[in-house]
């Protein structure tokens, strides 16, 4: 009897599955920009929204003192 081969696309680590799903509500305007934007970088929209969090640079928020601070000077 012929051996069976495996064929098809290996198993994904438990790490690589993408499990989470996050719902956003965004206006008219937000969707078609988002919309916009993924299209000229020849992304779909989960792509690029995954591409946004994981090389986007977000800036902390000022802390209460150091906004005294600044208004003191």
């Amino acid at each position: 009897m012929n051996k069976a081969t495996k064929t098809g696309r290996p198993k994904k680590q438990k790490s690589e599955k993408r499990s989470y799903r996050v719902n956003v509500k965004l206006n008219t305007g937000e969707y078609y920009m988002l919309k916009g934007k993924a299209r000229s970088a020849g992304m779909n929209l989960s792509e690029f929204v995954r591409e946004a969090i994981c090389h986007s640079e977000i800036k902390e928020r000022l802390t209460p003192g150091l906004n005294a601070s600044i208004r003191s000077l």
